[in-house]
């Protein structure tokens, strides 16, 4: 298995994950449990909560704060 290029970056339209070579590696998908928040407890609306953890996982894998065993 090809190990993953550093910088991650998302793509907000569609909601992907795409690795330095361009390979996508994750789409985010939590809208059946995110629908069900509720604005005023999460401060945003369902999409931007969904976009915000979306980008709050690829600065952690950047950063290398995750297991990089998957990442060079």
């Amino acid at each position: 298995m090809d190990k993953i290029k550093l910088p991650l970056r998302y793509i907000q339209e569609g909601g992907y994950i795409f690795d330095a070579d361009n390979k996508m590696i994750l789409e985010i998908r939590g809208w059946g449990w995110i629908q069900k928040l509720k604005k005023e407890e999460i401060g945003k609306s369902q999409a931007e909560f969904q976009d915000d953890l979306a980008k709050y996982i690829v600065t952690l894998l950047n950063e290398g704060l995750l297991d990089t065993s998957f990442v060079k």
